[in-house]
């Protein structure tokens, strides 16, 4: 996959894609849309994603936010596995989405209502905290922001949390020591994401 097409990790909470209209092999009907499932993964070493759920059927395969993958470029495991065939590189984002329901299904799911699903559940799923004050990271953080002073975050372990991501924004006037990663200035934003050994910066804005 091309690294150099990443998008920032804000727009791919956002949405998968907006270049292209995701044909679909199933679509959710109305009542049924409770039953979609969004899952992010960060490519590291292993080419096959394990899902949070078995699922029932997979409708869209992405990587980077560039479009959706043919059928032939991934294979499904069973019961809650997913490998992509291509070769990806390491920092590539991979969007599965699919659901654990096989019934009730329809033709297409357009790339509008797929676009509008993801980003409501996308922006409902963070764990937004403001501190003015030194802070230990919790597993449940997703976006810490420094609102005021000097401060210092201390980082939960790695190990054991692969794929987990923090964004952490320094919207004060002060610096931010991050741990041992480094620091974080007046106005800037940091992603950093576990590689199940340590923390490594992904993003920097």
């Amino acid at each position: 996959m091309d690294s150099s097409k990443k998008i920032k990790q804000n727009q791919i909470e956002d949405y998968i894609s907006n270049s292209t209209q995701i044909e679909l092999n199933n679509k959710v009907n109305s009542s049924e849309i409770s039953n979609l499932i969004r899952e992010e993964f960060l490519f590291i070493a292993s080419q096959t994603f394990t899902l949070s759920n078995n699922y029932g059927q997979v409708y869209s395969v992405e990587v980077s936010g560039q479009g959706a993958l043919k059928e032939s470029q991934y294979t499904l495991v069973p019961d809650n596995q997913v490998t992509i065939n291509d070769t990806l590189d390491v920092g590539d984002y991979v969007v599965i989405l699919y659901s654990n329901a096989v019934a009730g299904l329809q033709p297409y799911y357009s790339q509008a209502e797929v676009d509008n699903l993801l980003s409501n559940k996308a922006n409902s799923a963070l764990n937004y905290v403001e501190k003015s004050n030194n802070y230990t990271a919790l597993i449940t953080d997703d976006i810490i922001n420094f609102t005021n002073g000097t401060y210092i975050l201390n980082l939960f372990t790695a190990v054991g949390n692969i794929g987990k991501k923090l964004t952490i924004t320094n919207t004060g006037v002060g610096t931010i020591t991050l741990d041992t990663l480094g620091f974080i200035y007046s106005g800037e934003t940091i992603d950093i994401v576990s590689n199940n050994i340590n923390w490594i910066m992904i993003w920097v804005y």
